[in-house]
Order: structure tokens, then C-alpha cells, then sequence
């Protein structure tokens, strides 16, 4: 009996639907015929005249209320009720309409009217009905351990109305900051407040906010803390709760711990960030934006991630703070205008080609985007005196062997070269790490897709190694950098040991209770497969050039690469024309990287 109640309350959201349809299809109709009998005083044959209006006016009424309402509503309200009355109203002028062309002899004002209440008395009846079925159901399933989610977002309802979540917990309340959502209702669930959980009977709350910021969510921990209710961060976006494999890397506690942003003096400061609608980029907008800022001005070339970015910011109390630009960093007079419009206080250069296979492909572009860029940016900020200045730069600077990399070892020098030409008081340094887990392209991103997908995964060597930080983390290390050490340096974030990705792929399947498909295991359910590596990749990447010149910061995880400064003024301007005008820049690029080591 209890199995059979599982499998009624558990039941998949696609058949609850299905069902839900064909009982208010059914409403409908027999709402028709007994107002055709009130009207007519017998029930008459059923015409095609009548079959046709019950057609018609059942898709008309589908396609208004299940647009706008909770088909499955199992918390039949006020709210619920309300848009029942507004589809009604549409639905009985629609009729009315219909009713001039197609003859029926009883159709009459009176017939619509009668019928439509029976039909809203019919469907608050079987909602009830609903209502209360689910409560039985819900009772039943008593085992059933209530909880909380902190968030309001997609990736919150959707976890709320996770089959195997639900199984296991039974979420009575929405948590949210914010003022505006407080006291209204998501799901049939209201929203409440963090400040006063304990009046409430759920002993566990999951954290699904993956959009703030790491000092917000520690903000929001340690709320919970002092009322001593579990948050949970075992579902966050991390956990990939749509998909069934779990690749989840967990925050390093410790930075959370040197992450003190009343060191970080961003208030009242205006900010620019070039590719500042990517995946990093947004991430350090993300972050700088809870720092109070005067203004964060975002830089990017992507029409796509700009317009995501604008979205977004539609959700933010104080949007007009950040303010989005459709800018390439190449176009020195586009950049011109914003750098002196708005005269920033601190510039992180994100902006840059970074996808190792598609920059070999093609190198001219790439080089001089990520060359010019950067030179462009530089130039502008020393000409109106910025104070503080990031380039971002990747592990695959360190002796580079591909193209991508060599661009951002040629970022680096250059970013030493204007901060010693510079007057003194202004702050330029370059920030290094590994793989980002969660920036667009990465390899998790292809990996989770890959599994997905049920295979084959691709991996270039059974050897490889990789260093992996989270987006937040890496971000959280990267906003500290212009406070850490003097000009001219390279910061380079310690990403603890490097991980083997052939023996990573091999845990996460064995994880997940599945079988690698190989000759010897043919009825296996996943491939591996070695492809080689590509042009320019390295077995092992490396984060330092040398341990000769690399000395620690007052932040232990963030450790300092101190640069030489060959490069002359003349030198910098001649590598700056070739790119422009030569055809060949990749021979450009590495005499440039030989001469200047």
C-alpha cells in the first residue's frame, strides 16, 4: 500500500499534467451539456455544432490559463483562484465572439454565463479536491524531513520540484533577502525572511543562490549560524542538480578566510573591466558590485554576453551602477571615450582569445586582439593615471608552448613594462591561474556535457595533470590582488596540487556506480577515449617560471612572481607596429618572447 502511495505522490511532473488536462477538458464538457439542459430542460443529441465550440473553447481556455498559472497546483489559494476568474472572463468574451459564427440554437448570453459558472465552481471543486489528496499523500509521507531553500531563483523551483529531492525532503518555505519578494509566494511556498527562521518548524535549509557573491553567501552563513539552522550547500549550481553526474569541486575554506573585504578599498571607487560580460569577467563584476562601488564599467565584444549581462542586471537594486558597453578592446578611439568619460580608479583586463585549439587556428586574429588589447588598455590607463591595474593571465604563460599562451606571456611582460615606465603611486601587476571551473569553455564544461551526452569522454593523455580552482574562489583571490604587494609583479594563485585528469574521469564514473567501456568490458556504459595532445599543449602545465624569484604575500594562498623589465620603449613600439601590419605574427610573437625573457 505504502509503495503504491510512492508512486502516486512521486509521480512525474509531465503525467500530473496529462492528468490535470484531461479532468478539466472532461469539466469543461459536462459543464456545456448541463448548461444546455438548464437551458433547454432535456438533455438534447449531441451536435457537431456543439462538439466544435467545446473544441475550440477548451484549446482557447489551455493556452490563456496554463500560460499564466500553475497547472499543478496543489496549493490551491486566492492567487490560483484569481487566475481562473481572469481565463473565465477571456474565455467567456471568446465565446461570445465564436457564438456569431458558429449556429447553435440554444447558444444564447445566458447559456455562456451559466455555463462558465459552472465550469469555475467545477474546477475550484477538483482543485480542493486536489488540495487536499496531496495533504493525505503528504501526511503519509511523514518521514518526509521538512526544509527550507535559500534563493528564489530557477535553479531554486527547480530543486524544490526535483522528483528525488522531494523524496527525501519536503520544502515548506522559500528564503530571500530581498524586500519585495518577502511575504509573496513561489510555488505555492511562501517567501520569508532569514532573520527570523526559528519561527518556523523546518530544521535544514539548502542554499540555491549560485549568483551571489562568495562574501554574500558567507554574509547569509553566518544569519543561519546564529540561529543555529544547517544552510546546506550539497545542491548549489556546483552539484549540477539537472544533471544526473555530480562534478562537484568544493570552495576552499581558506580562502574564504583570507577574503577580508574591509581591506579591499573599492567604495565609492569606478571600476572598468574589459571582457566583463564573460564567465570571469562577470564573476569579478559580480563580486566588485557588493563592495559598494561608485560605478563598474563593463567592457565586452560579444553582443550575446552583453545582453545576458543587461538581463541580469534587471534584478539588481542599483543596476544603474553597472553600466555595459558593446566595445572592442582593439578600437583604441571606442576605448578612449570611456576611459576618459568615466576616468576608473582600478581596470582588470580580462578580455583576451583563450581558447587554446581555437587561437592555433587562428593566430593572426587572436594575437592581435589579445596583443593590441592589452596594449590599448595599458596605454589609456597610464595616460589618465590609474591607479591599479590586473591583467589576467593563465598558468599557460609559464614556458608557453602554444599560441594562446605565448599572447599572454607577451600580456605580462607588457603589463611590467608600463608599470615601471609609469609615475610612481600607480599599482599595475598580472594575476596567474590554472583551469577555472565554471568559465565558458573550460574543460569541466565539456566534460559535464560529454557525460551527458553518455560519452565518449576525450581525454589527450592519460598523463595530463591540470591545477582547478572555482570561478568564485579564483575571482575572490583576484580582487585582492592590487592590495597585496608593489607594481610590476606577477600574483600567482596556489591551486594546491596539481589533479591527473585520465584518474579524475576514472573516480568521477566510479562515482556515479557506472562502468568504463572498453575491449574488455564491452557491455560497459561509458568510453574513454586518448586523442593525443594537441598542437602547443603540454602534458603538465606549471604555474612559476623559477622558484628563484618567487616570494609570499600577507595573503598565504596568493604568492608573488617578481618580473625583470628588459623591455625598452622603442622595442615595445616596433612589436606594437609589427602586429599590426605583419602577415606572419606568429614568428612575430615568439622573437618577441626570445628577445625579452
Amino acid at each position: 500500500m505504502r509503495a503504491l502511495i510512492e508512486e502516486i505522490y512521486y509521480v512525474s511532473r509531465g503525467v500530473k499534467r496529462l492528468i490535470i488536462i484531461l479532468l478539466d477538458s472532461m469539466l469543461f464538457i459536462a459543464s456545456s451539456y448541463m448548461a444546455v439542459v438548464f437551458q433547454l430542460g432535456y438533455f438534447p443529441p449531441i451536435g457537431k455544432s456543439l462538439m466544435l465550440y467545446n473544441l475550440v473553447s477548451i484549446i482557447a481556455y489551455f493556452f490563456v490559463f496554463y500560460k499564466n498559472s500553475n497547472i499543478i497546483n496543489r496549493y490551491f489559494d486566492l492567487k490560483s483562484l484569481n487566475s481562473i476568474l481572469i481565463s473565465l472572463l477571456f474565455l467567456g468574451f471568446f465565446t461570445f465572439i465564436m457564438g456569431k459564427f458558429i449556429s447553435i440554437r440554444y447558444f444564447e448570453l445566458n447559456f455562456i454565463v451559466f455555463q462558465l459558472l459552472i465550469f469555475f465552481f467545477l474546477l475550484a471543486a477538483s482543485r480542493i479536491l486536489i488540495k487536499n489528496f496531496y495533504l493525505i499523500l503528504r501526511k503519509v509521507n511523514s518521514e518526509v524531513e521538512a526544509c527550507a531553500i535559500f534563493g528564489t531563483g530557477d535553479s531554486a523551483y527547480e530543486l524544490a520540484n526535483n522528483s528525488n529531492f522531494n523524496k527525501k525532503y519536503n520544502v515548506t518555505h522559500f528564503v530571500d533577502e530581498d524586500k519585495n519578494k518577502i511575504g509573496q509566494y513561489l510555488g505555492g511556498k511562501r517567501i520569508i525572511s532569514p532573520k527570523n527562521l526559528r519561527n518556523y518548524k523546518f530544521k535544514r535549509c539548502f542554499f540555491c543562490a549560485p549568483s551571489l557573491s562568495s562574501f554574500k553567501q558567507k554574509e547569509i552563513l553566518s544569519i543561519f549560524s546564529k540561529q543555529k539552522i544547517p544552510l546546506d550547500f550539497s545542491y548549489n549550481i556546483n552539484l549540477l542538480i539537472n544533471n544526473k553526474y555530480n562534478l562537484e569541486f568544493k570552495k576552499n575554506s581558506q580562502v574564504q578566510k583570507y577574503s577580508d573585504k574591509r581591506k579591499l578599498d573599492y567604495k565609492n571607487k569606478t571600476i572598468l573591466i574589459t571582457g566583463g560580460a564573460g564567465s570571469i569577467g562577470s564573476e569579478i563584476c559580480s563580486q566588485l558590485y557588493n563592495l559598494n562601488p561608485k560605478k563598474i564599467i563593463v567592457i565586452d565584444n560579444s553582443e550575446l554576453n552583453i545582453a545576458n549581462l543587461k538581463r541580469s542586471l534587471m534584478l539588481l537594486k542599483n543596476s544603474e551602477i553597472v553600466r555595459p558597453y558593446l566595445i572592442d578592446v582593439c578600437s583604441h578611439q571606442d576605448l578612449k571615450k570611456l576611459f576618459y568619460k568615466f576616468k576608473p580608479n582600478f581596470v582588470f583586463h580580462a578580455a583576451a582569445h583563450k581558447h587554446v585549439d581555437i587561437v592555433e587556428e587562428n593566430p593572426n586574429f587572436s594575437i592581435r586582439n589579445n596583443v593590441l588589447g592589452i596594449n590599448n588598455v595599458l596605454k589609456l590607463s597610464r595616460e589618465i593615471k590609474v591607479t591599479n591595474f590586473i591583467f589576467i593571465s593563465t598558468d599557460k604563460a609559464v614556458r608557453p608552448k602554444n599560441t594562446m599562451g605565448q599572447t599572454k606571456k607577451a600580456g605580462e611582460i607588457i603589463t611590467t613594462f608600463y608599470s615601471k615606465f609609469n609615475k610612481k603611486n600607480l599599482n599595475y601587476n598580472s594575476v596567474r591561474f590554472g583551469n577555472v571551473i565554471g568559465s565558458s569553455g573550460s574543460f569541466m564544461q565539456i566534460l559535464k556535457k560529454q557525460l551527458n551526452d553518455g560519452g565518449p569522454i576525450t581525454i589527450t593523455s592519460k598523463k595530463a595533470t591540470r591545477f582547478f580552482m572555482t570561478i568564485n574562489d579564483a575571482v575572490s583571490l583576484v580582487i585582492q590582488a592590487p592590495f597585496l604587494g608593489e607594481s610590476g609583479n606577477t600574483f600567482v594563485l596556489k591551486m594546491g596540487n596539481s589533479i591527473n585528469i585520465y584518474q579524475m574521469v576514472l573516480d568521477i564514473i566510479k562515482k556515479n556506480n557506472l562502468k568504463v567501456k572498453n575491449k574488455n568490458m564491452t557491455n560497459g556504459d561509458i568510453e574513454i577515449k586518448i586523442i593525443g595532445l594537441r598542437d602547443g599543449e603540454k602534458v603538465h602545465e606549471e604555474l612559476f617560471e623559477t622558484n628563484k624569484n618567487v616570494s609570499k604575500t600577507q595573503n598565504p594562498l596568493v604568492l608573488v612572481e617578481k618580473n625583470s623589465m628588459p623591455l625598452q620603449v622603442k622595442f615595445l613600439d616596433l612589436f606594437v607596429r609589427k602586429i599590426e601590419n605583419t602577415v606572419n605574427l606568429k614568428s612575430v610573437l615568439k622573437t618577441f618572447l626570445k628577445t625579452n625573457k
